[in-house]
């Protein structure tokens, strides 16, 4: 039943005045874009990170992105490790779900650590990962309602757990100055400074 259903949703959307009505609207919000482009560069397409790109393809920063003190989106924001166990609880429910969650968080890892700076600028705690907290919120919120189921010890854990990386996370991004002004990504001593001043 649902297979079918969905089937029929796909045919509906696959018409050719639905494909045609949405490429007319892609033109029409791209047109400036292009624009602006042609005015700047003479090109209707260009290229505009300049020197920036990929050039670590073959060694992904990941453990940067996860880790380290500039930026590391574990080590802000550690409620993000509640991922990883809460896919593996997800999937037993809804398998797409937790593989969705999952494998548009390890594609946007691995891009991120491979372009030139994984950081992505001055921003706190892996900020490319924020457009993404609505699908990383499902192996969470499965992970926690898992938890909070009794006994109780396991309720007041969990929570405790979620209330202290909450606390910390507050913590860190009310001290951090817009950018990381360690000397080097894995500069512990400038973290510390942050986190304890």
């Amino acid at each position: 039943m649902k297979a079918e259903q969905g089937r029929r949703q796909l045919r509906g959307i696959f018409q050719v005045r639905v494909v045609g009505l949405l490429l007319v609207a892609g033109v029409v919000l791209w047109l400036p874009q292009l624009a602006y482009y042609h005015y700047l560069h003479g090109s209707w397409l260009t290229y505009s990170y300049g020197q920036e790109g990929f050039p670590n393809l073959l060694t992904p920063k990941l453990a940067e992105l996860w880790a380290a003190p500039k930026n590391g989106s574990f080590l802000y924001n550690p409620v993000l490790l509640l991922l990883l166990p809460g896919t593996l609880v997800l999937f037993r429910t809804a398998p797409r779900q937790a593989a969705l969650a999952f494998g548009t968080w390890a594609v946007a890892s691995y891009l991120y650590a491979a372009w030139w700076d994984y950081a992505l600028g001055c921003g706190y705690a892996g900020r490319g990962f924020v457009e993404l907290y609505v699908l990383l919120a499902w192996p969470i919120a499965a992970l926690m309602a898992y938890l909070l189921a009794p006994p109780r010890w396991v309720q007041g854990a969990a929570a405790t757990f979620v209330v202290l990386c909450l606390a910390y996370n507050m913590r860190l991004s009310l001290q951090f100055d817009r950018c990381f002004y360690g000397t080097h990504a894995w500069d512990w001593s400038a973290y510390y400074s942050l986190l304890l001043n």
